[in-house]
């Protein structure tokens, strides 16, 4: 959708405050009418920026579309996004047996004769996070005969988790090659995740028959919370908006932004009865 402003109209930069998004999910019953219930998982978002409707801001919106006490936003794709990678150019910063693992020129792999026992590495220092991993993404080689999986963790190592293709739900792995993942089936199953908040770290198992060694050159998490239509936003004064509409903005520098198009849910403050 088109929408035309003023003349010389800029992104300005009237409000930068901490806010909080309201995803909503389903969580389902056995109510076979029902179907399901709607719940609302909320996180503390910062340098959020609202910026209420005016009478002279309808002037250039698309009729009918926001009124006045409404409000639109801004946000990169990710909301809160932070990425944290690891490249294997120090070999200080991760965890393995030196013995049967080299880091060296941003690469970890196994060392000859190759280990056939899974062993693992995992970087020392783990990434606080307070909103859901949006992607994992690895860069990494797999001759014949080797494969690298991996496990995940909230609480910075204590505990470990994989994905069951079996029962399709995240458990707590023993911290072995059987129970663990391909990054390509850690993808597909980050929205279900169970990690919302905590030091996220992972785990690597370099697994070879004995002929050749798989080579690891990059993991990277990235954290970030994707805005869709019906989620709700509450701002630094309380104030309830459900999103309406979401259209791509582009800066006078051509940065690529969501515009969030606010309407305000009459009658709630932020915090329900």
């Amino acid at each position: 959708m088109l929408v035309k402003y003023p003349p010389n109209w800029q992104l300005k930069k009237l409000l930068r405050q901490k806010c909080t998004l309201r995803k909503k999910t389903i969580i389902s019953t056995n109510d076979e009418y029902e179907g399901g219930v709607e719940s609302f998982l909320e996180y503390d978002v910062d340098n959020c920026e609202i910026q209420p409707v005016t009478s002279e801001d309808l002037v250039w919106l698309p009729l009918g579309t926001l009124n006045i006490g409404d409000a639109r936003a801004w946000f990169n794709e990710l909301i809160s996004r932070v990425i944290c990678k690891s490249d294997f150019e120090i070999s200080t910063l991760y965890d393995f047996l030196s013995a049967k693992i080299v880091v060296e020129d941003g690469e970890a792999k196994l060392k000859s004769p190759y280990p056939t026992d899974n062993p693992t590495i995992s970087r020392i220092a783990g990434c606080i996070f307070k909103v859901p991993v949006f992607l994992f993404e690895v860069e990494e080689t797999k001759s014949s005969g080797t494969e690298i999986k991996y496990i995940l963790s909230k609480d910075n190592g204590s505990t470990w988790y994989y994905y069951s293709l079996e029962t399709k739900v995240w458990k707590i792995s023993d911290g072995t090659y059987t129970q663990s993942n391909t990054a390509s089936e850690i993808q597909d199953n980050l929205s279900v995740l169970p990690f919302s908040t905590g030091t996220f770290r992972w785990k690597a198992f370099l697994h070879s028959t004995g002929s050749n060694t798989p080579v690891l050159k990059k993991v990277s998490m990235t954290f970030g919370l994707k805005i869709e239509v019906d989620d709700q936003i509450i701002d630094h004064e309380n104030k309830r908006y459900s999103v309406e509409q979401i259209v791509d903005y582009y800066t006078k520098d051509s940065i690529l932004l969501k515009e969030v198009y606010l309407k305000k849910v009459v009658g709630q403050s932020g915090v329900d009865p």
